[in-house]
């Protein structure tokens, strides 16, 4: 169980520094990505806030 654990935060530690060295190397690819995904967001948001707005 402790061994399954100890794993388990290694593993996270591990994929945190992978990010972290991914988002320094593609900085500018990530900035890309993220405003290409603003509309479709606030799209779905509005259909969202519609669909709320139609339930009582």
């Amino acid at each position: 169980m402790v061994l399954e654990n100890l794993l388990k935060i290694v593993f996270g530690l591990f994929l945190i520094v992978l990010g972290l060295y991914g988002l320094v190397n593609w900085w500018g690819s990530f900035l890309i990505l993220i405003k290409g995904s603003i509309p479709i967001f606030v799209l779905f948001l509005g259909i969202l806030f519609v669909i709320l707005g139609f339930e009582k």
